[in-house]
């Protein structure tokens, strides 16, 4: 099948302009609807090399279907549906201000709180269907922007069936749950999980990043909090208010992070007083913005087995004087990350146990200087790897062209 190029006309309707976007299914283009006057419509091809066969393209009408009925005003909700040669296709409003990407870094305050009200909204109305709908993949990417200001959510009502069609279609070795530096940490479990709080996670994650230009966790996303990470301090980048709302949601405990109609609370008292609304529940000084899951509360069974995958099971009848001996001991022997639990689960007794904290936050500043330390010796590494492999070239360069 010929790839698709520029004042192509595909479909007999639609002429093409500019490729504006690619992803691991799809390629979207700005065309011009020679049906309407030549409006200009994004065009969403999918699987554009080489189409899908008949079951694979019965499973995205069927889909479609689903995505018909969902209207919310900040849905980038598709006009029309079709297949050509095998590729199907969808009509969508074009965003002349494409995706909100090119803020990052740069993101004030008023603006998080405006995608608060309207993507946060768009999320709580997914999440409120029968079945929930999960978007699964939200980024920067897919977050759109009109010239008025207001942002959309694309890219949304891809369900798991559709995707692993998709990849096994494309010739995909894995289905794929997003991108890895936005997925959570349920992603990560042997019995992977997809929840509505996994989209709440990595909208934290793409919120993060717009403020500071950075990701929370790198390109290794959720999987970092199981292995003992903390969500990095905000505080000189954004409001308390603001970087306590961003780490609601990225909690590691899906059943803590906050929810969509949160999040449009949040961002609409914003807009009318110019202040953020405090959460329900405060940090204590130094301590992780994630929680233990409710032995007594029966959520999905990925609470249980994320938080005592970090913290282990703790026994609260357990005398605080003697898990500080405990912690000593662990410590003396230079098991910081076993006495890192250990007074967390002495705040599991007595959260105010100002020794704890003290503890744990002189146990954070040495993780720190001990992932900067592996950090430059992992850049050294590739350094060194580059260099022989340039002077391994060279040198096979030059026997080559001897013996030429």
């Amino acid at each position: 099948m010929p790839t698709l190029t520029s004042n192509q006309v595909f479909a007999n309707r639609y002429r093409l302009i500019r490729n504006i976007g690619s992803g691991g299914f799809s390629e979207v283009w700005l065309a011009a609807d020679q049906m309407a006057g030549d409006l200009e419509i994004a065009l969403k091809i999918y699987a554009p090399g080489q189409g899908l066969d008949d079951q694979a393209i019965q499973i995205f009408r069927d889909e479609y279907k689903v995505v018909f009925y969902l209207n919310h005003p900040n849905l980038l909700k598709p006009s029309h549906f079709d297949i050509n040669n095998g590729r199907p296709y969808l009509v969508l409003p074009y965003c002349a201000s494409g995706s909100v990407m090119k803020m990052t870094g740069k993101t004030d305050e008023a603006t998080v709180a405006k995608l608060l009200v309207q993507i946060g909204g768009a999320l709580q109305y997914l999440h409120s269907q029968d079945p929930p709908v999960i978007h699964r993949d939200i980024k920067p990417e897919n977050i759109l922007a009109d010239i008025s200001g207001n942002y959309y959510l694309s890219d949304f009502g891809i369900s798991s069936k559709l995707r692993r069609t998709l990849t096994k279609s494309m010739g995909r070795n894995q289905e794929s749950s997003g991108t890895t530096a936005f997925m959570a940490p349920e992603l990560f479990q042997a019995k992977r999980q997809v929840l509505p709080e996994s989209d709440i996670f990595a909208f934290g994650t793409m919120l993060y990043e717009l403020i500071t230009d950075e990701l929370p966790f790198g390109q290794i996303g959720g999987a970092m909090l199981m292995n003992g990470a903390e969500v990095p301090d905000m505080s000189d980048s954004c409001s308390p208010g603001l970087a306590e709302i961003i780490g609601k949601c990225l909690n590691l405990n899906p059943i803590n992070r906050t929810t969509g109609t949160e999040l449009v609370k949040h961002g609409k008292t914003y807009l009318e007083t110019g202040k953020w609304t405090a959460g329900n529940q405060k940090e204590k000084a130094g301590r992780k913005t994630m929680a233990r899951s409710d032995e007594k509360n029966p959520v999905m069974n990925v609470d249980k087995t994320l938080t005592d995958s970090y913290y282990g099971p703790t026994d609260k009848t357990q005398n605080s004087i003697l898990l500080h001996q405990k912690a000593n001991t662990l410590l003396k022997q230079n098991l910081q990350k076993e006495a890192w639990k250990t007074y967390f689960e002495i705040l599991d007794i007595n959260p105010d146990d100002s020794e704890a904290i003290n503890k744990i936050n002189e146990l954070k500043k040495v993780f720190t200087k001990q992932k900067a330390k592996q950090k430059w010796k992992n850049t050294f590494w590739i350094i060194l790897a580059t260099i022989s492999a340039i002077i391994l070239s060279t040198i096979i360069s030059i026997i080559a062209n001897a013996n030429s």
